[in-house]
């Protein structure tokens, strides 16, 4: 099926964010299942659509693959994350006069035909690009990092390879493509001032990036330089004495072009300037410890750039003179930023109702909206000829007379498949008003429950900690 467009309306993203946090419950097979995104949580959170340190909680995220009619294109779909967990959608254009534009799950036929492997790339760049390398652009430039900010300039990738059709649960290693710079001030020969306020820059930095490749999670720098302010007029931190640090494209340095850091000290009424070029190497820290000022060197050095996925440490001591400079520069150090850590499972979950609050949230959309366009009841169900299909794939509840029903079935083809719902077998039980279908009908009147249905029932359905 080609699909004309991947676009999460900002209703259905929005109904999406409502998902509420539960365990996945990983569901045999059909023919072709539609895709969800989980993640589990380490460290940290996430805002927006930027990424800071640790798992990933919540944002927005785009799972791209080949074009299954255009090997030269990709597709992406639009994932919000909620939760810990995170549903493409797809939004297909009408495809003319009189059609109407459709949304629904992303499954594994539009990703690939039955039996073949698929290649799937995940990201947190938007675009409405198709081609595999796409344009980036002021909406990057180099930023602050800031732990609990949404401004940030980050970009996380990863990618799984011949993942075969309908493979049940999938795990992305995100790792970061940009590059995180700071600089770690001390003193020698000189008496620390009192109260110092400090200006840090750095100049001949290239700050933009020109561009990101989808399939290989490359980006590249725009040939411009220009000074970023590291710190302006501030404390360097407590700890470490180090400056914020910052968020830039990777990028290599010519030996006569290296940067150029200034450090101002304000103190006593009085502005000190200090400047000097940036060394030609650096030593990987080989501290595994969390100790942000205890560094460790080991290995062989390496020449001095800004590094995709690494904190590059600058490290100075402000002194009198040391030959014709005013900074001497320390073995700079460069290590791994904080993992982002696995996106745990993409899994092909059947849409349906599996638990209580399931049942609750879809009882209350139906009643409220049953139409084609409420969002609510996409994620649980199929709409088609007027009517919403949908599953539960587990006993919910215990048996109960307290417990919402819906008020009608009018739009409504509700399969039990063998599964109970507050005790009750019957969707007659579950149904304010029903209404018996037709003879050629009897989608609601379900005369032999296991037909068609591709599990069995039991008690209690295996759950698989994401």
């Amino acid at each position: 099926m080609r699909l004309n467009q991947f676009v999460l309306p900002i209703a259905i993203g929005l109904a999406l964010s409502a998902c509420s946090e539960k365990e996945s419950v990983v569901q045999p097979q059909a023919d072709s299942q539609p895709i969800a995104l989980s993640a589990s949580i380490d460290e940290g959170n996430l805002t927006g659509t930027r990424v800071v340190s640790g798992e990933i909680e919540e944002g927005t995220y785009y799972l791209s693959f080949a074009d299954p009619t255009n090997a030269e294109a990709l597709q992406s779909v639009e994932t919000l994350f909620e939760n810990g967990i995170g549903y493409p959608w797809v939004y297909e254009a009408a495809s003319g006069e009189g059609q109407e534009s459709q949304s629904y799950p992303l499954n594994w036929e539009n990703v690939t035909t039955s039996g073949r492997s698929a290649t799937f790339y995940l990201d947190n760049v938007e675009t409405s690009e198709t081609t595999q390398t796409i344009q980036l652009g002021e909406d990057y430039k180099a930023s602050e990092y800031k732990a609990e900010a949404d401004d940030q300039n980050d970009i996380v990738w990863g990618r799984l390879q011949n993942v075969g059709w309908n493979t049940q649960t999938l795990s992305f290693t995100l790792t970061h493509r940009m590059s995180r710079v700071r600089v770690e001030i001390g003193y020698e020969g000189v008496i620390p001032p009192t109260d110092p306020v400090y200006t840090v820059s750095l100049s001949g930095v290239k700050t933009i990036p020109a561009s990101f490749n989808r399939t290989t999670g490359a980006v590249t720098a725009d040939n411009k330089t220009s000074t970023i302010t590291l710190l302006e007029k501030g404390d360097l931190t407590e700890i470490g004495n180090f400056t914020p640090s910052w968020i830039l494209p990777p990028q290599t340095f010519a030996t006569n072009g290296r940067p150029e850091l200034t450090i101002q000290v304000f103190a006593g009424g009085e502005t000190t300037t200090y400047r000097g070029k940036l060394t030609g190497y650096m030593f990987p820290n080989t501290n595994t410890s969390t100790d942000d000022d205890d560094f460790e060197f080991g290995g062989e050095p390496e020449p001095l750039e800004f590094q995709a996925g690494r904190l590059l440490t600058i490290r100075v001591t402000l002194v009198d003179e040391v030959g014709n400079r005013d900074i001497l520069f320390l073995p700079a150090v460069v290590e791994k930023w904080h993992n982002i850590g696995t996106i745990g499972g993409i899994i092909s979950r059947q849409l349906g109702i599996y638990d209580e609050d399931d049942w609750e949230e879809v009882v209350a959309a139906y009643n409220g909206d049953p139409s084609e366009s409420n969002a609510t009841l996409k994620r649980f169900g199929t709409y088609s000829n007027g009517k919403w299909t949908i599953h539960v794939f587990a006993n919910i509840g215990e048996n109960t007379d307290q417990f919402s029903k819906f008020n009608n079935d009018t739009n409504l083809i509700l399969k039990l498949s063998g599964w109970t719902v507050f005790g009750k077998t019957d969707v007659k039980d579950l149904i304010e008003t029903y209404a018996e279908p037709d003879a050629n009908e009897g989608e609601n009147q379900e005369q032999n429950p296991d037909e068609g249905n591709t599990q069995t029932p039991i008690e209690e359905q295996e759950e698989e900690q994401l």
